[in-house]
């Protein structure tokens, strides 16, 4: 990529930016052996991505249909962004598909507290599994379980029956919101960048230390989110 005239920006080891003397971009996301190519004039895309193709053993899809497992649909005006078909692979793996739907990832007033008893590997090995299923959902296209999963991923050292329990009730809440996507709006006058962010003093009890989260919205959809 460097040999092309592509920078590594300082965020993000995966992104790389090539800027044209006339004042033209072109935005390369590459990860592992997947790649997209972005900017506003796709004959200058095409030359840097040839040329990029040059030195990879890999094939060009043409419009971009899916990246790291993700389903990306675009339309006239909008951009959708989803994970749909591998959550339902993953409610099939875990035996989720014919449960109950809840309205809320977690139960309201739930405070987990940390397994005092010994480990138990089977616990341990399954609620991992779960964990890194659900945490590659929600680095992605799924903000709304944000909070629950990292509150919930603190335990993967020693989680208990319980914990078990409570990480599968994120699975009934997803059976009911599996349809949902993020959709980006090109056709809005408003495309300014907005953030906002919040902090919970203390809210851990069984740390006592502080919760913070943030997320920012361009185009009318997420962009980024922490919690």
């Amino acid at each position: 990529m460097l040999t092309q005239g592509f920078k590594r920006a300082s965020s993000d080891a995966g992104v790389f930016i090539y800027r044209h003397k006339d004042g033209k971009i072109v935005i390369a996301l590459v990860y592992v052996d997947d790649g997209i190519f972005l900017g506003h004039d796709p004959k200058l895309i095409d030359r840097k991505k040839c040329a990029c193709l040059e030195h990879w053993e890999c094939r060009d899809t043409s419009d971009v249909k899916e990246f790291l497992g993700m389903q990306i649909n675009k339309t006239a005006h909008h951009i959708e962004v989803n994970q749909i078909n591998y959550l339902k692979q993953i409610l099939q793996q875990f035996d989720m598909t014919n449960i109950k739907v809840t309205k809320t990832p977690l139960p309201s007033g739930y405070i987990p507290q940390p397994n005092t008893a010994a480990v138990d590997p089977k616990w341990q090995q399954c609620f991992q599994q779960v964990i890194r299923s659900l945490l590659y959902l929600m680095l992605r296209t799924q903000p709304d379980i944000s909070f629950t999963v990292i509150r919930m991923s603190q335990f993967t050292a020693n989680p208990s029956q319980e914990h078990l329990d409570k990480v599968m009730h994120i699975f009934q809440y997803l059976t009911g919101t599996q349809n949902y996507q993020l959709v980006y709006k090109g056709s809005q006058t408003d495309k300014s960048l907005m953030g906002f962010t919040d902090s919970n003093w203390a809210a851990d009890l069984a740390t006592c230390q502080s919760t913070t989260r943030y997320f920012a919205l361009l185009a009318s959809s997420i962009v980024c989110w922490q919690s």
